[in-house]
């Protein structure tokens, strides 16, 4: 229990499982355990565990195939500095042995991952201190090799072109808050060598990049001037067909597509915590056409300090 000015409340999380990751087949799912500290796999009826590899985690991905799970963990500071240096690890592991392929420390901060779809390249982000992501960089698990693909400001992680020549991200001006011009979608290509723009547009503060299961679509999240609220967006790759999923008065958080791409799961928040920094916030999850048609409630809970539980679609199901 913590106290602080006037307000009492129990943190609603004290152990927990996070960050659940479907294979490919739908056979089994990877999540990071709090509890035990460890990365676990778990058969699709939730049993059967298995342990990975210990460790205090932050994300796991499967990669396409299968074969290889590639995560980041971040690691306790060896000194007693009021503002120690972060350390992280991001490593590549063997499904089959459950033995690292590649392991790389490095002094700052990691965040995301995401796999090429030949299962071949790791792209991560490097966030600063106060959030902003600085790098994009790739790991080529069979040259077991690291490299940048692009440097920035304030970069959002992106996705893998589908046929995996380059990788789209987003590139946000903070500085410039609804100049159009400072806020593009770019493409860079699978080596980092060519970076070119996508398109300009007038959706600020892009996030959340998410590939259609086809490859034909891009989901994410972002404003305009004309709403507050932040919003899930549609574009193709190609940057045409630009569109609101579906403008609502409340801020959407974390789409995620289901299998054969025909809905997203998407987080409202339907309650604020602005006004009143402990209150709390009344969170649904929606399953939404990708039409924009009537969504389907599937859970509302009192989510305290803006908490939001990951959800992931089984593969095979709708």
């Amino acid at each position: 229990m913590m106290t602080s000015k006037g307000y009492e409340w129990e943190y609603p999380f004290p152990t927990y499982e996070s960050r659940p990751v479907w294979s490919s087949d739908g056979s089994r799912l990877l999540f990071i355990s709090e509890a035990a500290q460890a990365l676990l796999i778990a058969d699709a009826a939730g049993r059967n565990l298995t342990q990975v590899t210990a460790g205090d985690f932050w994300t796991a991905e499967w990669s396409p195939d299968g074969s290889k799970i590639a995560y980041i963990r971040h690691m306790p500071s060896d000194t007693e500095e009021q503002f120690p240096k972060t350390y992280s690890e991001i490593g590549i592991i063997s499904t089959a042995t459950n033995q690292p392929l590649f392991v790389l420390h490095q002094e700052r901060n990691l965040d995301q991952i995401e796999w090429s779809h030949d299962s071949q390249l790791v792209a991560y982000s490097w966030v600063d201190h106060i959030g902003l992501t600085k790098e994009i960089r790739a790991i080529d698990s069979e040259a077991v090799a690291d490299y940048l693909l692009v440097a920035g400001f304030d970069l959002e992680m992106g996705v893998w072109t589908p046929g995996g020549e380059a990788f789209l991200y987003a590139l946000n001006n903070v500085a410039e808050l609804f100049d159009p011009d400072a806020y593009q979608f770019r493409t860079v290509s699978r080596d980092g060598t060519d970076d070119q723009r996508v398109i300009e547009t007038a959706v600020v503060r892009i996030g959340a990049l998410t590939l259609s299961p086809d490859g034909s679509w891009l989901a994410f999240t972002g404003r305009t001037a004309a709403r507050a609220y932040q919003q899930v967006f549609l574009m193709r790759t190609d940057g045409t067909e630009l569109h609101h999923l579906r403008p609502t008065l409340a801020d959407e958080f974390h789409p995620s597509w289901s299998p054969d791409g025909s809905r997203l799961l998407v987080w409202k928040q339907t309650g604020s915590a602005w006004i009143d920094l402990f209150a709390d916030v009344i969170a649904e999850l929606h399953s939404v056409p990708i039409d924009g048609s009537a969504s389907t409630v599937l859970l509302q809970d009192i989510m305290g300090w803006n908490l939001y539980p990951d959800a992931a679609w089984r593969p095979g199901t709708r």
